[in-house]
Order: structure tokens, then sequence, then C-alpha cells
């Protein structure tokens, strides 16, 4: 007798696993396509059609299915990293699409770079002088003797 009472106590949670088995197995179109880019679509048609196992055949595929055919950025379009996250960007961007952060200074913006100017460094003339040895100022350098 104690046996049918623990089989008739434990029913209720058979019926339990029983149903969440067969949830998972209702979505596993949608669980297979978490990481797709129509994730969404998926889930439509497997909550609406997959009980008509036609529905629920079509997101299994549409689960399954590579996404070979999605077009590859072309190298013109994604040339650039990101200095600051290192994400592949536009070559036009000024803000980081990823970090959100400015790639060209406010500074370089607004003002317009300054014309490279060479400086020539300037040689001072040779001065020649001579100081006296019996001149009292000689240790002076204010005072000093042009030998011309």
């Amino acid at each position: 007798m104690d046996t049918f009472m623990f089989l008739f106590q434990s029913i209720p949670i058979l019926i339990v696993l029983f149903f969440c088995f067969a949830l998972g197995l209702y979505f596993l179109p949608t669980i297979l396509a978490i990481h797709k880019r129509n994730l969404f679509l998926i889930f439509l048609i497997n909550l609406f059609f997959g009980w008509t196992f036609i529905g629920w055949i079509v997101g299994l595929v549409l689960a399954v299915t590579s996404e070979a055919n999605r077009p590859i950025p072309s190298e013109k379009e994604y040339p650039k990293q990101c200095p600051y996250c290192a994400e592949t960007i536009k070559q036009a961007a000024i803000i980081c699409r990823f970090c959100q952060r400015d790639l060209v200074p406010k500074a370089q913006e607004e003002v317009a770079p300054e014309p490279e100017v060479t400086e020539e460094p300037e040689t001072e003339p040779e001065i020649k002088t001579t100081i006296d040895k019996d001149d009292p100022n000689r240790w002076n350098p204010a005072y000093r003797k042009d030998a011309d």
C-alpha cells in the first residue's frame, strides 16, 4: 500500500516534468536560434504555427540553416579600428558606434592646422673682446672693450 501511495503522490511531479519536456521540445527551434539574426521571426513561427508540425519544421529549418548569404562588409566600409575599444568602424566615423567616444579631438575640428614654420637657428655674431689685465672692471661682464 505504501508503494501505491508513493506512486500516487509522484504523479503531479511527473505531469509537471512531462509538460516542461513538451514545452522545451515545442520551442526547440527558438532555443536553437538564440544567436541568430532572425530569432524573433523563428519565435513567432514557432509560437503560432508550431502546433501544425509543418510550422515547427519550418522554424527548425530556419534555426539550423547557416547565415552564409549575409553580405560581408567590404574593406572600404570598415577599414579602421577605434583606438579606444578596438572595434572595427567606418573610415569616415567621427564617433565610435560601440564606445561612443570622439575619434577626432574637438580642438582639431574647430581650428585649422597651422602651417609648419621652419625656423633657422639664429647664430649670434662673434664678438671679439679684449680684457686688459690692468683694468679694474675686467671681471665685470657688462664692461667689455670691443676689439675693432
